[in-house]
């Protein structure tokens, strides 16, 4: 009976180990799918993650690109205003074509206030613009000056008009509006070196 008691005993501890290394197994296997389930979920996040980046790196790159594009445009119209053989030898008609050429290229949003602007002259016009330099947050350097940018340029064609389309009304004029156009040129340059 001690041989029986034995081998029952065999039986039971070979039955046992296997039956631990059977559920080991289980549990092992359990546990290895759920890392590689894991790991697939995780390289698929890391997958979307990089082609969400990569789409925002392509909009960056087109944004700063046409903001590019359209700084050359307006330096190439604000050149087209200051030159001064072009206005005296292509006169007062081409003068306010360049002017309004100019103005196209700034989105007329009217501010707070506008009815004030709209009856300043040009020098508090300039003025306005400065205090906007001064007061926007370096987020937006050029938030509110595109409607008084467009709003100088009307003022300065209607005075070249009423002076009979005579270039001696621009001239005074041009140092301010360099000035303006190359500080807000700038601050957009900056924009477009940052991918906005």
């Amino acid at each position: 009976m001690k041989d029986f008691s034995s081998i029952i005993v065999a039986i039971i501890s070979a039955i046992t180990t296997v039956s631990a290394a059977v559920f080991t197994g289980i549990m092992a296997k359990k546990i290895e799918n759920k890392n590689l389930a894991f790991q697939s979920e995780l390289q698929n996040a890391e997958l979307i993650q990089r082609e969400k980046l990569g789409k925002q790196q392509i909009d960056a790159n087109l944004k700063a690109q046409a903001r590019i594009q359209w700084i050359q445009e307006v330096r190439k119209q604000t050149l087209e205003v200051i030159k001064w053989e072009y206005a005296k030898m292509k006169g007062g008609y081409q003068l306010k074509k360049a002017l309004d050429m100019l103005s196209l290229y700034f989105v007329n949003n009217p501010l707070d206030g506008s009815e004030e602007a709209e009856n300043s002259s040009p020098e508090d016009i300039i003025k306005k613009i400065k205090k906007l330099e001064e007061s926007n947050s370096e987020n937006d350097k050029n938030k509110g000056k595109n409607y008084l940018i467009d709003l100088y340029l009307q003022k300065i064609k209607k005075e070249v008009q009423d002076k009979g389309g005579k270039y001696d009304e621009l001239e005074k004029h041009l140092t301010d509006l360099q000035m303006v156009i190359s500080v807000y040129l700038k601050h957009e340059w900056d924009k477009a070196k940052e991918g906005k």
